[in-house]
């Protein structure tokens, strides 16, 4: 059924597949066992992945490419750079770094702070 579910997800061009993946190694990770279903469960996830990646893509990128710096060096970054040229340019870089991470982080981390106090109780 796994499967079924992984190469539908897979097929539909869905974002499961990575998810499902980087779950399955991080919950890998952190057993003190290895647990066998666990295993098998992502290298067939893995196998239908790069199944589907070699055939719906033909090893093509469609355009799209990894760029670290797009965020830091971004648009909001640009127009501060631009009012305020007499700021060193990393300063404003760096700042929109910090509240970009707190902005995408903040809420969840937050969450995750009330739920392990209350844990505690």
């Amino acid at each position: 059924m796994f499967a079924i579910f992984f190469a539908g997800a897979a097929g539909a061009k869905a974002a499961v597949p990575p998810v499902v993946i980087a779950g399955l190694a991080l919950f890998l990770l952190t057993r003190r066992r290895v647990d066998r279903v666990s295993a098998a469960a992502l290298l067939l996830s893995i196998t239908i992945f790069i199944g589907f990646l070699a055939t719906m893509y033909r090893g093509g990128n469609a355009g799209m490419r990894l760029d670290l710096s797009a965020g830091a060096l971004g648009h909001a970054s640009q127009l501060v750079v631009h009012a305020f040229p007499w700021l060193p340019h990393p300063l404003p870089v760096a700042a929109g770094i910090g509240v970009g991470f707190l902005g995408l982080f903040g809420a969840p981390l937050s969450g995750l702070v009330w739920f392990a106090g209350r844990r505690s109780e």
